[in-house]
């Protein structure tokens, strides 16, 4: 039932994205670098946790710009790399993964 409730809002937070995607790439010429660095990061975010829960090398950093037309290819590998993480883990597992700078650190998955 938990699974289910996690399962459904990151399928709103990736529909969602997308279309902010869809609407920003069309606006593409008028935004400001602010809303491209504030986007980026949003789409960085969740590419760099579901990549720590992985333990695999995340390709960019918090507060990398991403190209505009990169946000919706990003956004989509982060989902699907969720969700199926999400259907093979058990939610009060441990989940050993390093921060930023380098510190072991273990979490619940549902706490992630």
């Amino acid at each position: 039932m938990i699974k289910a409730f996690f399962l459904d809002k990151f399928e709103y937070d990736f529909r969602s994205n997308q279309q902010w995607c869809e609407l920003l790439i069309s606006h593409e010429d008028e935004l400001t670098d602010y809303t491209k660095r504030s986007f980026s990061h949003l789409v960085n975010v969740h590419h760099i946790w579901i990549h720590r829960i992985l333990g695999i090398p995340a390709e960019s950093h918090l507060w990398d710009n991403l190209p505009v037309d990169y946000w919706e290819k990003l956004s989509q590998e982060n989902y699907l790399k969720t969700i199926d993480y999400l259907e093979k883990v058990e939610l009060n597992e441990k989940v050993n993964y390093r921060s930023e700078e380098g510190v072991k650190l273990s979490k619940n998955a549902i706490d992630i």
